[in-house]
């Protein structure tokens, strides 16, 4: 007996003949030839049964009472689940009338009476692996042509010496036709390029000799509503023994939605998301080439550098989504002093940039441009903002304090010119603000400043007078507060921001700086060992770590003799470090990383995604997280498009399997934003504001509280412990 296993591998017969000898003999003949067969007496039988056995193969007589065979293979062709199935039509009349009527009606083969039925078995096997071959065909051809449409992948061919050519249907939609609503011509293919393309696409497909066998090409195609739509065209030719061209195939693809994704990619590396402004990173590759080129032509340039006078009070005092508001009119309003001003000859037009550098702070490059010129500018700049700002209910009035700094006199490096800016800038804010200052080398000196600022910190730390302030750092997934970030306070007024000055360069001589670390971690350690860890949940730290404290020889040696010192694990110390470490002498930075990662202690780089590090760089260090720059977070509950640089260093930081954190919290928006994008910590003002150790202890059941409210965690997860 033939088991069901085998059965399933052997062709299906439907025998229809009304004959009972001849389906007696065809069944016989069939089932020991290796088929299963099924008979019909006639032709009705028939078409009710292949709707419920569904045969590989029909065996059909023409010659039946009532319905005859013609007839059934009629109907069955109109179906389409056996439009392809093969027929194999059975008659005794040997003539060609008979026969062509077969094939009209859609008879696969024909074989005449009387029947030798062991030819008829191979025919009818041949018939089946035929038909399983035009299936897989059938099959493939749907499957390319499916391929082709996910991929918008369209494809044609040219026969030059038949001079035919044939589009596949995906080419049509690509073209914004119905397939075959065209003649598919080389002509007809042209009148789709846009006018900006037309003359290169016509000189690469109608040269016929001379070219290489293989080439691509890009442009535009136009629709007929004026819409227009990127494509890739990759060519191949085959060429005859005259080395001329007989036959074209080629490929075309519709790469518009990637060509988007690439402007939009670029638009975040180089453009500021709330202004459209070019961002610090463009403007610093700008600033190096109008350098390069003012040197090779002896030509003078101007940069002015300015902010916005008192922009925190309108942030505090009508929120960030009006101050957002208020920075892009600010930016309208100066590209259009800039385009009536530096645009208005089209013969000789000037080459500028505008960026905005972070917050309120923004610069403007002129090229061949004096100082005259620079401070005509900076005028006209001050002035776009005599009149006031409205925003609903609000009416606001601004000013700009604008420092400028002129190439060579003022400083022939970009770094020298920034600063030197920056300094008048900082100069016309102490002399009153709403003016513009030109540099000036009399004035106050980054010497100056570096020499006031050591004697700061010697006497502070002399006095004792810096202190910690803590920062609680909150999981808002589960509510638990991870860690605790230190600020330092000098006589209760924030100083870490001081320090991550340009004048802060000067410093590493007198060590300064590394006491000042040093310090900052010992008072940090000792509270977390003898009071945070005593009374709360918290077992770690978070700590920042200035620039020149990161490149001190004794840097290593100072964490691991706190460690010790306070018997901490090393996981319990997380050393929060600025990016802009990580691209001043990478080498170096890359093997204290190594150093600080095999003893142990976490690392985290703060202010990602401001454009300065890219990420190789940050795949190749040991980092364990990121956290977030502040502007990113603040742009996040102003408009949807603000959000998408935030989004992107949550993604990377999942996927190079790292903590992200977000500084600088403020609303149930951005708080809401970060729950849902994955983003694994937060810290800012809706957690709480920096505290003292005593006061944080203090207001540790309130702070829990307050948690809990803010990102609605059910049970309270955050205890104090007993003391």
């Amino acid at each position: 007996m033939t088991s069901a296993t085998n059965n399933q591998f052997k062709p299906l017969v439907l025998v229809v003949d009304d004959d009972e000898t001849v389906r007696m003999i065809a069944v016989e003949y069939l089932s020991q030839s290796g088929f299963r067969v099924h008979a019909a007496a006639n032709g009705s039988a028939a078409l009710a049964s292949v709707e419920r056995i569904n045969p590989d193969l029909i065996l059909l007589d023409v010659e039946m009472v009532g319905m005859d065979g013609f007839e059934v293979c009629k109907r069955l062709r109109r179906q389409p689940k056996h439009e392809f199935t093969p027929i194999m039509m059975l008659t005794g009349l040997d003539n060609n009338e008979s026969i062509d009527n077969a094939y009209e009606v859609g008879a696969t083969d024909f074989v005449t009476k009387p029947i030798n039925w062991s030819l008829l078995c191979h025919r009818l096997r041949y018939m089946f692996r035929a038909s399983k071959v035009s299936e897989q065909l059938a099959k493939s051809k749907s499957s390319l042509s499916a391929a082709q449409r996910i991929a918008k992948i369209g494809n044609w061919e040219l026969d030059y010496t038949l001079q035919k050519m044939e589009w596949s249907e995906e080419l049509y939609r690509i073209l914004g036709l119905q397939p075959g609503s065209v003649e598919p011509t080389i002509d007809n293919l042209i009148s789709f390029v846009h006018e900006d393309d037309l003359s290169r696409v016509k000189q690469w497909l109608y040269i016929t000799d001379t070219a290489e066998e293989r080439g691509s090409i890009d442009h535009l195609v136009v629709f007929a509503d004026g819409t227009s739509r990127h494509v890739r065209q990759e060519i191949e030719r085959e060429f005859d023994s005259d080395g001329r061209v007989v036959h074209v195939q080629a490929v075309v693809q519709d790469f518009t939605e990637r060509r988007r994704a690439e402007r939009k990619i670029h638009e975040l590396a180089y453009y500021d998301t709330l202004t459209g402004l070019a961002n610090r990173r463009l403007f610093q590759d700008r600033l190096d080439n109008a350098i390069v080129h003012a040197v090779r032509k002896k030509n003078n340039m101007a940069l002015l550098f300015f902010d916005l006078d008192n922009f925190k009070r309108v942030n505090d005092t009508f929120g960030h989504a009006i101050g957002d508001q208020l920075l892009k009119e600010v930016s309208t309003r100066i590209v259009s002093k800039l385009e009536t001003q530096l645009q208005h000859d089209k013969e000789c037009p000037r080459n500028y940039t505008l960026a905005r550098m972070s917050g309120d702070e923004f610069t403007l490059l002129i090229e061949d441009s004096d100082r005259d010129e620079a401070m005509f500018i900076a005028d006209q700049i001050i002035g776009t903002l005599a009149e006031s700002f409205s925003y609903d209910s609000h009416v606001l009035s601004t000013s700009l304090s604008v420092g400028a700094a002129v190439f060579p006199e003022d400083g022939d490096t970009a770094v020298t010119l920034i600063k030197n800016a920056d300094m008048a800038m900082y100069e016309a804010k102490r002399s009153g603000e709403n003016r513009a200052m030109l540099h000036n080398p009399n004035s106050i000196s980054a010497n100056l400043i570096q020499e006031q600022l050591v004697t700061t910190i010697k006497d502070g730390l002399k006095r004792g007078s810096f202190k910690n302030r803590y920062k609680p750092v909150v999981d808002i997934h589960t509510g638990v507060i991870s860690s605790l970030e230190t600020i330092l306070v000098l006589d209760e007024h924030e100083f870490e921001s001081l320090l991550m000055t340009e004048y802060m360069v000067g410093l590493d001589k007198d060590n300064v700086i590394a006491k000042l670390g040093e310090t900052i971690l010992r008072s940090a350690c000792f509270d977390l060992k003898n009071h945070f860890m005593a009374a709360t949940p918290v077992e770690k730290v978070s700590i920042g770590v200035f620039a020149g404290q990161f490149m001190s020889s004794g840097f290593i040696d100072s964490i691991s003799a706190a460690l010790a010192k306070y018997e901490l694990q090393s996981q319990q110390l997380e050393l929060v470090i600025s990016e802009a470490v990580l691209i001043n002498n990478t080498l170096l930075t890359g093997n204290v990383l190594q150093a600080l990662k095999q003893l142990g202690v976490r690392i985290c780089i703060d202010g990602f995604g401001a454009g300065r590090s890219n990420l190789n760089e940050i795949k190749s260090l040991p980092i364990d997280s990121l956290k977030i720059e502040q502007a990113f977070v603040s742009d996040i509950s102003i408009n949807v498009e603000n959000t998408a640089a935030a989004r992107a260093v949550v993604a990377m930081g999942q996927a190079l399997g790292m903590q992200v954190i977000a500084d600088g919290v403020e609303n149930p928006e951005q708080m809401a934003f970060l729950q849902q994008r994955g983003c694994d910590q937060a810290l800012g003002q809706i957690i709480g504001e920096p505290l003292s150790r005593a006061d944080l202890l203090n207001t540790w059941d309130a702070l829990e509280h307050r948690v809990l409210e803010v990102l609605g965690v059910e049970s309270g997860q955050l205890r104090l412990k007993s003391a």
